[in-house]
């Protein structure tokens, strides 16, 4: 890249790349290049021989032969800038995570540039510039020698910010020319040419900040990243002791009569001697807990299995402690950060196999979706052939959430409160729940039935504001009221993991942060396994494709920033908001007309049709809650 930029040609102080990111660099290339490829770029080059092993760093030059053989058959630097954009949240260690956690888009910028070393790059190399209402970090490149080391640095940089931004809407993004194609035509970013720089991300105004904001887990990792030479210097009992203890691979046995023995010393000069440098053991010991915990928490480990690995004797000992450090609970911490942890793919954790044979029923009713000619009796007949699944529906039919109370039949519910479509849909959702009959008895049914109705429910006065075609909004209901069947499957397939996670509480969390976690845990989550059901059970491909469409099939629950978000996205994310106001009538009221405002303003007539359709939803919401558990 030629440039006038006066970075460009200084001398570069940092000239290594760590041995760990140069492993998910080769991780990252077998992805998109193929292994067997990579393997052979790797085999020709002596000095990368085993590197994943000898924890070697490499210099620069090493590295960017090494990408110009991976890409020497591809267009360009593309393939290059693209192995960069491809890393894994893990594979840049503290570095991303204190980036991720950081409280401001000020302080990622700073950190990126203060420690930017980390991952091999000299801090000088980046700019950070904040007038009034705008901020940037600049990234200026590596050195015009290294050309393909300079694509992989500016695709890695605009990673970091991805998985830092949930709205990809917070900076606009200024690119190298010779990477503009391949972020607009290949991640779909919107992008502007930086002129004389690789990388410039720039803030304007009020934007929203880094998605996992957490000011006291930023300051672990910037703690963890921060040069120790200065403090073995200033406080040399107290290096050696934390380094100590960060070297044990369990701490069930570190104390301070252990860790003085190791010392040569007695246990009263140890404290003694901590105490003359204003330190003491606990302080030493807790500091390398919590970042421990942290690193175990992100991996995926339960919260038993962290206890122990962390030497407490009790878990409620252990997350009293961690909440002191991070300000919330263990689970709640690893559910917030799975996305960046759950990136591998799935493998066949729920399969065919797995899945117990469905009610005959159930073929029966999934045949008549979409079938215009078939007759309302034939639909009667066959629900009224199995006296439970009769009972389940004149129950929720007589229910206030329909305002009835002397529905007799299934035609009558039909015909006075249903319809044929709805009582379909409901029917189909009975008899899933029917198909996994043997779950656990701490298996949340209530909360299950409340989302499936409150989505299916609200899907209906959501169609309706966006003026969807009638054909196409019971394609959304019976998906919205489907989208969670995925939770009984993961309940029944993987029991033992399920188990643990209504241990852990994880029904106290965000629907999203279930699933999140659920992900990282189990390898799979409901929504994923839901997926999988209706393909196991043939239905119509437009439901699977409204609910692929809604973008909560995806890893990460996330709909890509440069689509409209569907009616079915739309619904879950106002069932997201109301979940959280189960006890406040107007904290609930507020926050549906927030959503309703944001998102649907310049197609309602004005607050008399915000307020209609905020009270209707409110009432919906405080009948199922007060019968979501009798329903069925």
């Amino acid at each position: 890249m030629s440039t006038g930029n006066p970075f460009m040609a200084q001398t570069i102080l940092q000239s290594n790349v760590p041995s760990r990111l140069l492993t998910a660099l080769i991780m990252s290339a077998e992805d998109l290049a193929g292994k067997s490829h990579v393997n052979e770029c790797v085999k020709k080059q002596s000095e990368l021989h085993g590197c994943e092993l000898s924890g070697d760093d490499q210099h620069f030059e090493v590295v960017n032969n090494l990408l110009g053989s991976i890409s020497a058959n591809s267009d360009g630097l593309d393939l290059t800038f693209e192995i960069g954009a491809n890393l894994s949240a893990t594979s840049f260690g503290s570095y991303g995570r204190a980036l991720y956690s950081s409280p401001s888009w000020d302080y990622w910028c700073r950190t990126a540039k203060n420690f930017s070393e980390y991952i091999g790059i000299d801090y000088q190399l980046i700019s950070v510039s904040k007038d009034v209402d705008k901020l940037a970090l600049q990234f200026n490149g590596v050195n015009q020698s290294y050309p393909y080391l300079q694509a992989f640095y500016s695709g890695a940089f605009l990673r970091l910010y991805l998985f830092s931004s949930e709205a990809r809407q917070s900076a606009k993004i200024l690119i190298a020319k010779e990477y503009e194609e391949v972020v607009t035509n290949k991640l779909f970013l919107p992008c502007s040419v930086a002129k004389e720089s690789c990388l410039i991300l720039s803030f304007c105004g009020k934007v929203t900040g880094p998605r996992f904001s957490n000011a006291k887990v930023h300051s672990v990792f910037v703690r963890d990243m921060t040069h120790t030479e200065k403090q073995e210097e200033q406080q040399p009992l107290a290096f050696h002791v934390q380094k100590l203890i960060e070297a044990q691979a369990k701490l069930s046995h570190v104390n301070q009569s252990w860790v003085a023995e190791q010392l040569h010393m007695s246990e009263r000069s140890l404290l003694r001697k901590l105490k003359l440098a204003d330190i003491s053991f606990r302080d030493l010991f807790n500091k390398v807990r919590s970042k421990r915990s942290l690193d175990l928490l992100f991996t995926g480990l339960t919260i038993a299995d962290i206890t122990d690995a962390l030497g407490y004797s009790e878990r409620a000992t252990f997350e009293r402690a961690f909440k002191s450090w991070q300000g919330i609970t263990p689970v709640a911490m690893q559910s917030r950060f799975a996305s960046l942890a759950a990136e591998h793919k799935i493998d066949s954790v729920v399969t065919a196999e797995s899945i117990p044979t469905p009610p005959t029923m159930l073929p029966k009713l999934v045949g008549l979706i979409g079938d215009d000619d078939f007759h309302i009796d034939e639909l009667v007949e066959i629900i009224d052939s199995d006296p439970v699944v009769t009972s389940k529906v004149l129950s929720i039919a007589n229910s206030a959430l329909y305002g009835y109370s002397d529905i007799e039949s299934v035609k009558q519910a039909i015909l006075t409160v249903l319809g044929v479509e709805k009582l379909q849909a409901i029917v189909i959702t009975i008899l899933s729940t029917e198909v996994f009959s043997d779950l656990p008895g701490h298996f949340p049914y209530d909360k299950f039935w409340f989302r499936s109705l409150a989505s299916a429910q609200i899907s209906v006065e959501l169609a309706e504001l966006r003026g969807v075609e009638n054909s196409q909004r019971f394609t959304i209901y019976i998906a919205a009221l489907l989208h969670n069947i995925g939770h009984l499957g993961i309940a029944y397939c993987l029991a033992e993991g399920f188990d643990e996670l209504v241990h852990d509480d994880i029904g106290s969390l965000p629907w999203r942060e279930q699933m999140n976690l659920q992900r990282l845990r189990l390898g799979i989550h409901s929504v994923q396994v839901t997926e999988i059901l209706l393909n196991l059970w043939e239905f119509p491909s437009d439901i699977i494709k409204v609910l692929r469409d809604s973008g909560v099939c995806s890893d990460f629950l996330q709909l890509d920033s440069n689509e409209a978000p569907s009616t079915l996205n739309q619904t879950l994310r106002l069932v997201d908001a109301v979940e959280a106001f189960k006890t406040d009538e107007s904290g609930l009221t507020k926050s549906i007309s927030t959503f309703l405002m944001s998102e649907f303003e310049s197609k309602l007539d004005k607050n008399q049709k915000i307020e209609q359709v905020t009270n209707k939803i409110v009432s919906l919401c405080d009948s199922l809650w007060v019968h979501s558990d009798t329903l069925v």
